[in-house]
């Protein structure tokens, strides 16, 4: 799992630099959906999956896609990542349940802007 979550930051990074949309946001939503499912928590692993399909969604992209590649969003979500891939590779809970809340706070604020 550690693994394919590197793969995915690196290529959500280079999505992010090329300003493609769709692979930026599938990288999102893999990442999503693997550090969910090593939860095996189906309540969690449901909320992320409602979560990131309403990302996902055509819609919200329109909306969305100025925000999506502003440096903030952008490099607060990248750094996001890391620090949850850095969490669990550390094994640390504390750290992991953080780093979730503050994404999660990014992603609220995003959504109300």
């Amino acid at each position: 799992m550690i693994k394919e979550l590197e793969r995915i930051v690196r290529d959500f990074t280079k999505a992010v630099k090329a300003k493609d949309l769709n692979e930026t946001l599938e990288q999102d939503y893999l990442f999503h959906k693997i550090y969910a499912s090593y939860t095996q928590n189906p309540i969690l692993e449901n909320i992320l999956d409602n979560l990131t399909s309403f990302i996902q969604d055509r819609v919200w992209k329109i909306i969305k896609k100025e925000y999506l590649f502003t440096n903030t969003y952008n490099k607060k979500t990248l750094e996001n990542h890391r620090n949850i891939l850095n969490a669990l590779k550390n094994r640390d809970l504390n750290q992991l349940i953080f780093y979730i809340e503050m994404h999660y706070d990014t992603i609220i604020r995003g959504l109300k802007k």
